[in-house]
């Protein structure tokens, strides 16, 4: 199987289609012609191959990275240009205890021993 997002003006992936090996030479054509689809096509992998990120719905292909980008899920994260990820603000610490992520507080809490996340 390939995969292709199917990108709108502003390059945000508004589908991702599902073909055939068969059709991977010639997928634009098929994608267009065959489907019916309007491009532009970019072709995305499920481990994220050379451009970074699996491509999904509202994510953004930036073309100088050429690299799908996910949506900003909150204002405090900080963009990593190795991975083309959305990260927190600061990293896990690594003191053998147990947190959580705060969004009120924007930053790793310790977790109490009997803390059971209600979801």
């Amino acid at each position: 199987m390939v995969y292709f997002a199917q990108l709108d003006e502003s390059s945000v992936v508004k589908n991702v289609v599902v073909l055939d090996d068969e059709h991977h030479a010639n997928a634009e054509e098929f994608l267009t012609n065959t489907l019916k689809l309007d491009g532009p096509f970019v072709e995305t992998w499920v481990d994220g191959g050379p451009r970074k990120n699996y491509a999904s719905v509202g994510f953004t292909y930036d073309k100088s990275r050429d690299a799908f980008i996910p949506k900003k899920t909150r204002d405090y994260m900080v963009f990593n240009e190795e991975t083309c990820n959305w990260d927190l603000p600061e990293k896990y610490p690594n003191d053998g205890k147990r947190y959580h992520w705060s969004d009120a507080d924007v930053r790793w809490v310790e977790t109490p021993e009997n803390f059971c996340p209600l979801y």
